[in-house]
């Protein structure tokens, strides 16, 4: 009896290590997926936070959005919501049926604060030591709509969280 407890127990092993397929992300490789429409693909970076720096511009240039939508017309309600993957952050975008986005979502972490942020930072907190940085954008069409840092600052056994809402003038290809 043991012995067919243990052979039972060993084939389930198997088929549930089958079943489980992990695939190994490369350095600069993303992970893409549309939402309800069970779509995914591995995209590449040219060169390192390329999609950091512009993650709208990344995914239209990587992605024939269009040619995306007409695959999956039949089983969306004319939104089409693609998320983008990496490491240090992601991006969630929504188009219409015409392939104009209407809202795009980004969040990535630690990230290089713009110098302008960065010193207000050190000058109105002084002995503060910057431990994380979050960055969120909300753009409604193709244009920033409210963008926003998290800051995390840590001082002896103290901890602070601030969070930052720069003009939308500021942009990270400044930094």
């Amino acid at each position: 009896m043991k012995n067919v407890m243990f052979y039972l127990f060993m084939v389930s092993f198997l088929f549930i290590g089958q079943a489980q397929e992990l695939k190994q992300l490369e350095k600069n490789s993303l992970l893409l997926k549309s939402l309800r429409q069970g779509y995914s693909a591995y995209l590449q970076e040219t060169y390192p936070d390329e999609f950091r720096k512009d993650p709208i511009k990344f995914l239209t240039s990587h992605v024939d959005i269009p040619e995306f939508i007409d695959e999956l017309k039949e089983q969306g309600d004319g939104i089409y919501t693609i998320s983008c993957k990496s490491k240090k952050g992601s991006l969630i975008v929504r188009f219409n049926e015409n392939g104009e986005i209407i809202k795009a979502v980004q969040r990535f972490k630690d990230i290089p604060i713009p110098h302008s942020i960065i010193a207000d930072i050190y000058r109105d907190h002084k002995g503060w030591e910057v431990t994380n940085v979050v960055y969120r954008c909300i753009s409604k069409k193709d244009k920033p709509n409210k963008q926003s840092f998290v800051v995390k600052l840590k001082k002896n056994n103290k901890k602070k969280k601030l969070r930052i809402s720069p003009s939308l003038d500021t942009r990270l290809s400044k930094v």
